[in-house]
């Protein structure tokens, strides 16, 4: 995982907003997003077996000559010419011997099963650890969501640690091509945390390509007929995910902080309103509540101070009058209130995962973006999958509500 804003990659909004107009300018309006500029990835992925692969031109393993007809050799053709005869030599089967071989296919999907035939929709809760331990923890915010749509939609956790969005990027496809008769509805997809680190780490992707590659997620998305969902990045407590680090001898944090993860995860938000996909924005969650919280202690401590100079002032000291107002808060104390928030509400013990709590937020945040922007798939609007079992103790009800019964009873 990794952290926000990085001077060595472009300093200030201005640096920002010129990397996401260039390459965003003049594209949206045809949906096609041009390919960042960097040396391919040393990563691969083996091709998932379960897609089917088409090969052109090529005939039994060898190219096949444009506009040849290949002939076959003496013994494929004296094969070829037995076969033949014997064929020709057996007479059709049996109207009873077919009506066998159909009675062993297996029988019909059950008919007007809600949402269709034995196959419930399913959300796909995509991303690195912040999605892996959604199911690996207790109490993962993968959990809940299971939970909340039994028996309505399938939710299946698919979260790889470590991977930062040109890894994920290579391994949609192969996912959702494994998944094209699941029925997928929905993918959530939280992505940044670990490309947000410094130049030179193993993980680190630059921003315009970041951009890049999250608007291609989105569209892998949409080509297969799901919705999108993304989620920003959290804040990254900086020091304490580097202390814990050191603590497992495993270097510096790769330069994660506050800083980094405040650029890549407004990136997300930036890249959801271009593109119409609903986004829940820890990083912005986190910072409205830390600069209220602040907001909130400073004018306090004004308030206080005016006191004083009121108490004076009846005193024959000072000028009285009303209490100063608090000064603005500075970018660097913003930053802090944001950290300062995010490990109250969000951040576990290294600076950088979820806790129990930031679990407990991420499930009440995608729930609610769903219900809002997403409406017809929330659980509200999901059948129930299969008819309830009071249902089926009516004579003919299993027949009549589940289809025919199977041969073997």
């Amino acid at each position: 995982m990794m952290s926000d804003e990085n001077p060595p990659r472009g300093s200030g909004a201005g640096t920002y907003a010129g990397t996401y107009a260039g390459t965003y300018a003049g594209t949206y309006a045809g949906a096609v997003f041009p390919r960042a500029s960097v040396p391919p990835s040393a990563f691969t992925l083996t091709d998932d077996p379960s897609l089917p692969e088409t090969v052109d031109g090529i005939d039994n393993g060898r190219p096949a000559t444009a506009g040849a007809t290949p002939s076959p050799p003496p013994l494929a053709t004296s094969l070829f010419g037995a076969f033949s005869r014997i064929k020709d030599s057996l007479a059709p089967l049996p109207q009873t011997a077919a009506a066998a071989v159909a009675s062993l296919r297996p029988p019909a999907p059950p008919a007007g099963l809600p949402p269709g035939p034995a196959c419930p929709p399913t959300l796909v809760l995509f991303g690195d650890s912040l999605t892996e331990d959604s199911a690996a923890d207790a109490a993962g915010w993968a959990h809940p969501l299971v939970s909340r749509y039994a028996r309505r939609a399938d939710v299946l956790v698919r979260g790889y640690s470590g991977y930062n969005s040109r890894w994920l990027l290579r391994l949609l496809p192969h996912l959702l091509g494994a998944l094209s008769t699941a029925n997928v509805r929905l993918v959530t997809l939280f992505v940044g945390a670990n490309d947000a680190v410094a130049d030179g780490a193993p993980q680190a992707v630059p921003l315009a390509e970041f951009v890049d590659n999250l608007a291609r997620l989105v569209g892998t998305v949409r080509r297969s007929g799901a919705a999108p969902l993304l989620i920003g990045p959290p804040p990254c407590s900086g020091s304490t995910w580097a202390a814990a680090c050191a603590a497992r001898g495993r270097g510096d944090g790769d330069g994660r902080g506050v800083s980094l993860s405040r650029i890549y995860a407004r990136a997300v938000v930036r890249v959801a309103e271009r593109l119409g996909v609903p986004v829940v924005d820890l990083f912005g969650e986190m910072r409205a509540r830390g600069v209220a919280a602040a907001t909130a202690e400073a004018a306090a401590m004004a308030a206080t101070a005016g006191s004083s100079s009121s108490a004076a002032a009846a005193v024959g000291v000072g000028n009285g009058g009303p209490p100063p107002l608090p000064p603005p808060l500075s970018p660097e104390a913003v930053d802090d209130a944001t950290v300062a928030a995010a490990e109250e509400h969000l951040l576990g013990d290294d600076g950088l995962h979820l806790s129990a709590a930031g679990h407990a937020y991420v499930y009440e945040r995608v729930v609610a973006v769903v219900s809002t922007a997403l409406p017809a798939l929330d659980v509200a609007a999901l059948p129930r999958f299969a008819p309830d079992w009071r249902e089926l103790v009516e004579p003919g009800a299993l027949d009549r509500l589940l289809g025919a019964p199977h041969p073997d009873g």
